[in-house]
């Protein structure tokens, strides 16, 4: 179970990686940095200035609505 121990996880991810530069970037490996979600989800917070909350009534996801309701308090 790798993750719950997050040095073996990353020991297992830096294994699938050609080089040491791949290890630190800040885009998963599987996508690259134009199509990596996480990457351009962090891009768009930084342009922002703060994070980007999404209308809970059309979240996919039930923690992105816990971070909405939480916000508006």
């Amino acid at each position: 179970r790798p993750f719950l121990d997050p040095d073996r996880a990353k020991s297992m991810h830096d294994e699938t990686l050609p080089h040491e530069v791949f290890k630190t970037a800040e885009f998963c490996s599987m996508c690259g940095p134009k199509f990596c979600s996480m990457h351009i989800n962090e891009e768009l917070r930084k342009e922002a200035g703060a994070p980007i909350l999404l209308d809970p009534r059309t979240s996919p996801s039930p923690n992105i609505s816990l971070e909405v309701a939480n916000a508006e308090r």
